[in-house]
């Protein structure tokens, strides 16, 4: 299932950069803005400083976090306080209302599909394939929400060791204000 989540991002991948073959004098009303579900993970839309929870001066990175293809593709750009970057594309897919996310940062890769389990909170489940060690291991994540604006990713990675589930990243995101600049 996740070799067909590779090649549907890729595929949305091209369409996206490459747009239709041919123009077209009336263009229709954009699908992804007009359908339900593709506004799902509005609320991670923006530009945002990243902070461990629980220690507002511990920054960790900052993310942006962008619709593209009219709504279609949310395009996200890491980089943590390290100066290591990673990027990902979400996209709802209709047929099985549910979201797929191909994330690739230096050694690894996360594949994962999910859902929203209510408004403003989000999960997804799949795998994390680390290239060194050829490791591919169950992934999970959970993005909420919050009421003062803020939003919370909590992941964890499957121990195949311990057979249980180990902290991969928590993180709290505040959203940029235009005087702050890129700290």
């Amino acid at each position: 299932m996740l070799k067909n989540l590779e090649l549907a991002l890729s595929f949305s991948l091209a369409l996206a950069l490459t747009g239709p073959a041919v123009a077209q004098e009336d263009s229709p009303t954009p699908y992804c803005e007009n359908n339900p579900g593709f506004d799902q993970f509005d609320f991670w839309v923006g530009e945002w400083d990243v902070y461990v929870p629980g220690d507002p001066n511990r920054l960790v990175g900052h993310n942006s976090i962008t619709r593209r293809s009219n709504g279609c593709l949310i395009l996200e750009i890491w980089k943590n306080s390290a100066g290591t970057d990673g990027y990902s594309l979400r996209h709802f897919n209709p047929a099985s209302e549910s979201w797929q996310m191909f994330w690739v940062s230096d050694g690894y890769t996360v594949k994962t599909e999910g859902h929203q389990l209510e408004p403003g909170v989000m999960v997804l489940e799949g795998d994390i394939h680390y290239f060194v060690t050829d490791l591919i291991t169950g992934y999970r994540a959970r993005f909420t929400a919050n009421e003062d604006g803020t939003v919370q990713q909590f992941a964890e990675q499957f121990n195949p060791e311990t057979e249980l589930w180990d902290l991969w990243f928590d993180g709290l995101y505040k959203k940029k204000t235009t005087d702050e600049g890129d700290k």
